[in-house]
């Protein structure tokens, strides 16, 4: 009984653990050796649970535990299979659609991926990697900045939204960033000043269009304390 306690500890532990990795920001996650070395260990464990049971218990007994032990850790390890269909899944999708041979494409994606599983350091990582590759891609640079700014990482964010401020050449876009930027400056870190630089450095630019409005009431709304 002492194996079947250690097989069963063993198979089930992994699966768990299988599971917290699918909620892990580590780059190793995504990686095709620990998908593969994770199925191998999962068939391997289970199978030495299936065999201890079996050669040590009666069937009346041993099939319900083997049933059981198949369905708990199928249970325990669902976030890790769900992760793994959801990755394979795209690779397909992006090598089906050429995807994969398209640079920008390819990285946005996997950053966008990245985001919406939580794993806000990949996506940091993949946006700033494409920002480094092309020094006018504002959008990348833009998008690092937002993600580290819906997890509360405010200040990297908005140094991030300013480098992209200064890849941009539209006024519009260019108004829009700053805004946003000076809002952000405002109202999560108490800058005021620095907020109302970041709007003073686009007036001469709108002038003309209706942002100038837009920028200037702004700044009338930065002076009240």
């Amino acid at each position: 009984m002492m194996e079947i306690a250690a097989a069963l500890l063993a198979f089930w532990s992994t699966c768990a653990a299988m599971s917290v990795a699918a909620r892990s920001e580590r780059e190793w996650v995504t990686l095709a050796v620990v998908h593969m070395l994770s199925v191998a260990a999962f068939v391997a464990l289970f199978s030495w649970a299936t065999w201890a049971i079996v050669v040590r218990m009666s069937p009346f007994l041993g099939v319900p535990l083997v049933a059981m032990t198949a369905i708990t850790g199928v249970l325990l390890g669902l976030r890790w299979w769900a992760f793994l269909v959801g990755e394979y899944f795209d690779r397909t999708r992006a090598a089906a659609i050429g995807m994969d041979r398209m640079k920008v494409e390819r990285t946005y994606d996997t950053a966008a991926k990245a985001e919406r599983e939580g794993r806000w350091a990949d996506a940091e990582r993949a946006y700033l990697e494409e920002a480094a590759a092309d020094p006018t891609d504002a959008e990348a640079m833009r998008r690092a900045g937002e993600a580290l700014v819906r997890v509360g990482r405010v200040e990297e964010g908005v140094r991030h939204l300013q480098s992209a401020l200064g890849r941009l050449s539209g006024r519009e876009e260019r108004a829009n960033l700053a805004f946003r930027v000076a809002e952000l400056l405002a109202r999560d870190l108490g800058k005021r000043d620095e907020a109302r630089r970041v709007i003073e450095s686009i007036l001469a630019e709108l002038e003309g269009s209706r942002y100038r409005e837009y920028a200037e009431a702004r700044l009338k709304s930065l002076s009240v304390t």
